[in-house]
């Protein structure tokens, strides 16, 4: 995209992380300022765009938060960042800090990245969050196994929880090439049961769902809550972006190539359904909501039809062309 004619100023909190990397880079791109709040902000490269700015979320004092935030246009808060963050007090804790900060602070707009377990899923049951859903999870846990992009980020980025990943992916692909063995079944049935009743996931996933309710219904400030798709990679991007209220996005079938059909007798089965986006492409529309605020008090995804699982890098630098990862090792 061209760049942007009326240039913001921008607070990105954690512009070093698996999204926030992302969503720096396309921001630059635009030609907005972005100053990047986190312990070590350097790190994401140097831009005449960027400014660094040192400053530990967790640890401050809340007035020098409110104090820190004042003054922008924007304020980004993307996702807590690696495996250890996958826990659901401290998540709440320090989201809650940041929102209330950021009330203070009245910056013009803020935009808050939540997660995929906060849309609803009536295919299921009315008003349920999918997070809370074991369907959810099956599908889930099968469409990550199914994508290259998706794995190589998992056993990068979240380390032990992506061994698991790797091993269903290679029997789900052996099982559609008609080579599966009785031992990978068997193990695709059991990963498939543990996802279904309580995957290793939810603590993170519900608790950035608690999160919805600090904004749902309050029009007292100009917010807007982002969640990406249940499909979120870093790989190709470029394609039509479609944009979704409230509710996880499906496709009205399941897609054939990524379909068992194990549980077809299930009326709310949704293997093969599930929609998703490339990091690149919802950073597109998170730069989108920064510049149009078209997400102004609501609840929004974004998601496309997510043809190209060309695997990205995990974490990208500003000062550094995007390119697939074979172009960056």
């Amino acid at each position: 995209m061209a760049e942007s004619s009326s240039r913001l100023n921008i607070l990105l909190v954690g512009p070093t992380g698996h999204g926030g990397s992302y969503i720096s880079s396309e921001l630059i791109k635009r030609g907005h300022h972005v100053v990047g709040l986190s312990r070590h902000p350097e790190t994401v490269g140097t831009h005449k765009l960027y400014t660094p700015k040192k400053f530990d979320v967790v640890e401050s004092g809340f007035l020098d938060l409110i104090e820190v935030f004042k003054g922008y246009d924007v304020i980004i808060n993307p996702h807590s960042q690696g495996h250890a963050a996958l826990t659901y007090e401290p998540f709440v804790e320090i989201t809650r800090k940041i929102v209330r900060g950021a009330r203070l602070a009245a910056p013009s707009y803020f935009i808050m990245i939540g997660g995929a377990g906060s849309l609803e899923l009536p295919i299921v049951e009315p008003h349920l969050a999918a997070g809370e859903s074991g369907h959810f999870w099956r599908a889930f846990r099968q469409a990550f196994a199914d994508s290259e992009s998706q794995v190589q980020y998992m056993e990068e980025r979240l380390g032990p929880l992506g061994t698991g990943l790797r091993q269903l992916r290679n029997a789900r692909q052996r099982w559609f090439a008609g080579t599966a063995t009785e031992e990978d079944e068997i193990f695709m049935r059991e990963y498939y049961e543990t996802a279904f009743k309580g995957d290793y996931s939810q603590s993170f996933v519900k608790a950035a769902r608690v999160t919805w309710m600090f904004f749902e219904g309050n029009t007292s400030w100009n917010w807007s809550y982002a969640s990406p798709p249940a499909l979120y990679r870093p790989c190709g991007g470029g394609e039509n972006i479609t944009i979704e209220y409230n509710l996880l996005p499906l496709t009205d079938k399941p897609r054939p190539q990524y379909y068992q059909g194990w549980y077809k007798d299930d009326p709310k089965d949704i293997e093969g359904q599930l929609q998703g986006i490339s990091l690149l492409d919802f950073s597109t529309a998170v730069a989108d909501d920064a510049e149009t605020r078209f997400g102004l008090h609501k609840h929004w995804t974004a998601f496309t039809s997510l043809q190209d699982d060309t695997p990205y890098p995990s974490y990208v630098k500003i000062d550094q062309p995007i390119l697939p990862r074979e172009e960056t090792v």
